[in-house]
Order: structure tokens, then sequence, then C-alpha cells
């Protein structure tokens, strides 16, 4: 039924698995992990993209869908859902759940707050609808 096709790769062909698999370095102020954090963060700049739509746009896609709807909900009555309502849910339903500390509404559009490890850098990240997905992906 399946078929599986074993191939020795030398370790210079492994490299993703090998940095994925490290455990970060503890050591504070550490040259390496300092030149690191700073391509992260030149990478995050280049991919932040701004969208031409309006909030009213955001607004509706989001009440039109039933994940950020309910979500909503819960945002705008302070009322974060107990694990057990929610663990039959969808994985997107279970990820704003356990984002639910970082979501708020602004101008009527639910958003996540981010920020980067040190908290040099705080965005507002708009929690993209499912139908929307695929348009935001493809206008980056």
């Amino acid at each position: 039924r399946y078929h599986f096709r074993i191939q020795h790769r030398p370790g210079k062909e492994h490299l993703n698995a090998d940095g994925m698999s490290r455990r970060p370095c503890a050591e504070m102020g550490c040259k390496y992990c300092l030149r690191i954090e700073q391509k992260a963060a030149a990478i995050a700049e280049v991919c932040g993209v701004k969208l031409e739509t309006t909030e009213l746009h955001w607004r509706e896609a989001q009440q039109s869908d039933p994940v950020t709807n309910k979500v909503m909900e819960w945002v705008t009555t302070a009322q974060r859902p107990p694990w057990e309502e929610v663990v039959s849910h969808d994985g997107d339903t279970k990820a704003l759940w356990a984002a639910f500390n970082r979501l708020h509404i602004t101008d009527g559009v639910l958003v996540r707050r981010w920020e980067n490890d040190t908290g040099t850098k705080v965005c507002e990240q708009i929690v993209v609808p499912l139908q929307e997905r695929k348009g935001v992906l493809t206008a980056a």
C-alpha cells in the first residue's frame, strides 16, 4: 500500500533537519545568535505585505466566516470558552483559542498582537478568514 524508497543522503544534504533539531543557545549575548536574529528580523521586514483592502472588507469577511465570527464573539464578550468546548473544533478555531490573550478587535476587525522575542517590535496582524487566504498569499 505504501511505497518508500530508502536512500542515503550525505550530511551536507541534511542541513535543514540538522539546524531544526539543535537546541537554542543558552548563552546571553552570543554573537552568532544575534546575527541569526538580525537576519530573521530582516526577512520579517521583507515579508510584511500591506494589502490594498479596506476595514469594511475584512470586517465583512470575518463576520461571514464561521470561525472568525465565533472567535470575535469570544473577544467581544471577553469570554474564552473552556477547552472541552473547543477540542472538537477545527485547527483554526483551536489555534485562535490558544492565542486568545493576544486577540482584540480594532475598528470591528479581529486582529492578533505579535511581538518579537525582545519586545522591540510589535504589530497587529489581521486574522485572515479561510476564504481570503489564497488571495492574501498570492498578493504577497
